[in-house]
C-alpha cells in the first residue's frame, strides 16, 4: 500500500502479501487523520516519461495529509507493521521525492513492467511528473517501479479525485499565466487540486518580466505545473512546446491597455488577432473542447446604455485594443459553430488587487502617491469604473472552464457598481494616509466616460457572485504593495 502527505512530506508504504493487515493499516490511517480531513475521494497517479513527456494514469493507493499528522503516523506504523511491510518506502519532501529502501537507503530500481490490475479499494490520487513511468500495485504482486538506471527523483503533487469516481486529473493551459490575473488562477487551480497546469508566456517587456517571474516562481518546483517561455505569434513554437493534451485552454494573454495600443496598432493586431487565432487553430487540431477567452469591457466603446449587457447589439470598440478584442470574440464564433469548440468570453471590467500591472491606475497612483508625486487626473474626475477584484474574477474565470450548457457565450465579469476617480483617489488616501497632490490633464483618446456591468447573465449561467467591496480590495492591495516593496 502506498500512502503520501502532500506537496512537501509524504511517505509511502507497500505491502500486497496480507490484505487484511492493509485493512489495519487503513483504520489507523482513519484513526489518525478522522479530526482534519474530509471524506477521502477515488483517484489516480500519473507520471511521466522523460523520453516522450507523456502522460500515464494509474490507480493506487494514496492519501493526502498535512505535516503534523503524517509524522506521528510514520512513527506509528514504523512501530507497529514495519515486520510486515515491503522494503520500499517513498519518501517526498520539499517537492522532491526518492526511492529508498528501508534498510539500506537510496538505490536503482531496475526497470519493471506493471503486473496484474492496481486495487481498485483504494484508489487515492497522486500524480508524479519529470520521471519514467509508473508505480502500481495490486493484489498478486508487489509495486514495480520503472524506472532508467541511476537514482530518479520525480516532483509528486497530489490531487482529489472526482466524487463520481471519474477520473480526476484535468490539464488546463492558461496563456498569460505568469501575468496579474493568469498567475492568480494558476495559484487557483493549484490549490484546488486536480490539476495539470501548463503555463504559456512571452514575459512582455510591456512592465517589469521580474515581476512575472516572480509571480509564477512558488510553483515551478511543482509537478503539477510546467512553464513554457514562448510567443503566442510563433506558430512552430506553440506547436513543439505545447503538449496539446488539455482538457481547457484560458486564453489571458494579450497586449494590453487601452492608451498603449493607440501607440502599436499593428503590433496589437498581431498579438491579439493573430496570437489568438494560432491558439484556436491548435485547440482545433489537439481536439480540445473548452476555450475560455479574456475579452474586456472596452468592446462597448462610449455606450449611454448603462448597466452594460451582453445583448448590446452593434458594438462600437474607440481604441485598437477594444478592436482586437471584439475580433477574438467573433473567431471564437467561428470555431464554435465550425469545430464544436465550446468558447466562453468572458468581458472582464477593470480588475485590480495584488499583483495589478504597475500602469494601472490604483496600482500607479498608490505609487506616485508614496513617493509624493502628483497623481494625473484626466479629465474632471468624473469618470467611472467598474472596479472589479482580482479573486471575484478568478471566480467567474474558474466557473467559466467548467461551463457546458452552450456551445457560445459572452459573459460579463464586472462588480455591478461603479467607483467615481475622486472616489478612488480619496480611498486611496483614507488608507495610505497620504494626501493626494493632484495634477489636472486633459482626457484622453480612447478612454470611455464610464463602465458598468450588468452581471445577471453571469450570476446565472456561471453562478458569479462577486463579494469584495471596493475599500476591502484596496486593502488587499496595499497590504500586497508593502510586502512587494520589502522584498
Amino acid at each position: 500500500m502506498l500512502y503520501a502527505a502532500n506537496n512537501l512530506f509524504g511517505v509511502g508504504i507497500a505491502d500486497a502479501r496480507n490484505f487484511d493487515l492493509m485493512s489495519q493499516i487503513d483504520e489507523a490511517f482513519c484513526e489518525e487523520s478522522e479530526r482534519t480531513l474530509c471524506p477521502a475521494l477515488d483517484g489516480e497517479v500519473v507520471a511521466r516519461t522523460q523520453e516522450e513527456d507523456a502522460h500515464e494514469a494509474f490507480c493506487l493507493t494514496t492519501l493526502p495529509l498535512p505535516r503534523c499528522i503524517i509524522r506521528p503516523l510514520r512513527r506509528r506504523i514504523a512501530q507497529d507493521y514495519r515486520p510486515h511491510l515491503h522494503p520500499l518506502i517513498l519518501t517526498a519532501y520539499n517537492g522532491i521525492s526518492r526511492f529508498q529502501d528501508n534498510n539500506s537507503g537510496p538505490k536503482s530500481v531496475a526497470p519493471e513492467s506493471i503486473r496484474g490490475p492496481p486495487w481498485p479499494e483504494h484508489p487515492y490520487h497522486m500524480d508524479i511528473a519529470g520521471g519514467p513511468q509508473v508505480l502500481s500495485r495490486c493484489r498478486s504482486c508487489v509495486p514495480q517501479v520503472a524506472q532508467p538506471s541511476g537514482l530518479w527523483k520525480p516532483r509528486l503533487r497530489f490531487v482529489p479525485a472526482a466524487s463520481d469516481g471519474s477520473r480526476a486529473l484535468r490539464r488546463a493551459l492558461v496563456t498569460g499565466g505568469a501575468g496579474f490575473i493568469g498567475s492568480h488562477l494558476v495559484d487557483a487551480l493549484i490549490a484546488e487540486g486536480g490539476w495539470r497546469v501548463t503555463v504559456l508566456d512571452n514575459f512582455d517587456p510591456y512592465y517589469d518580466p521580474a515581476l512575472k517571474e516572480q509571480n509564477i516562481a512558488p510553483h515551478l518546483g511543482l509537478g503539477s505545473c510546467r512553464l513554457v517561455r514562448a510567443d503566442l505569434r510563433d506558430r512552430s513554437a506553440l506547436e513543439r512546446d505545447l503538449e496539446g493534451d488539455y482538457d481547457v485552454v484560458v486564453h489571458l494573454a494579450a497586449r494590453a491597455g487601452v492608451r498603449p495600443s493607440l501607440r502599436d496598432p499593428v503590433g496589437y493586431q498581431q498579438v491579439n488577432v493573430t496570437g489568438t487565432q494560432n491558439l484556436l487553430e491548435l485547440t482545433r487540431c489537439w481536439g480540445t473542447k473548452q476555450f475560455v477567452f479574456a475579452s474586456s469591457s472596452s468592446v462597448y466603446g462610449i455606450n449611454p446604455n448603462l448597466p452594460w449587457s451582453e445583448e448590446e447589439r452593434g458594438l462600437k470598440p474607440i481604441s485598437p485594443y477594444a478592436s482586437t478584442k471584439v475580433s477574438g470574440e467573433l473567431m471564437g464564433h467561428v470555431y464554435s459553430h465550425l469545430y464544436g469548440i465550446r468558447f466562453v468570453a468572458l468581458r472582464l471590467f477593470t480588475v485590480y488587487g495584488p499583483r495589478q500591472r504597475p500602469d494601472l491606475a490604483i496600482h500607479k497612483f498608490a505609487r506616485l502617491m508614496l513617493a509624493g508625486d502628483p497623481v494625473p487626473m484626466y479629465g474632471d474626475g468624473s469618470s467611472r469604473r467598474d472596479y472589479t477584484y482580482v479573486a471575484d474574477i478568478v471566480q467567474g474565470v474558474r466557473a467559466a472552464m467548467d461551463y457546458e450548457a452552450s456551445g457560445f457565450e459572452v459573459i460579463n465579469l464586472g462588480n455591478d457598481r461603479t467607483v467615481g476617480l475622486r472616489q478612488m483617489i480619496e480611498t486611496l488616501e483614507g488608507i495610505l494616509a497620504i494626501k493626494a497632490i493632484i495634477a489636472h490633464q486633459a482626457e484622453q483618446p480612447g478612454d470611455v466616460p464610464q463602465t458598468w456591468a450588468d452581471i445577471k447573465k453571469a450570476q446565472a449561467l456561471l453562478g458569479y457572485a462577486p463579494d469584495t467591496t471596493f475599500e476591502e480590495g484596496v486593502i488587499q492591495f496595499f497590504a500586497w504593495l508593502c510586502r512587494a516593496s520589502e522584498v
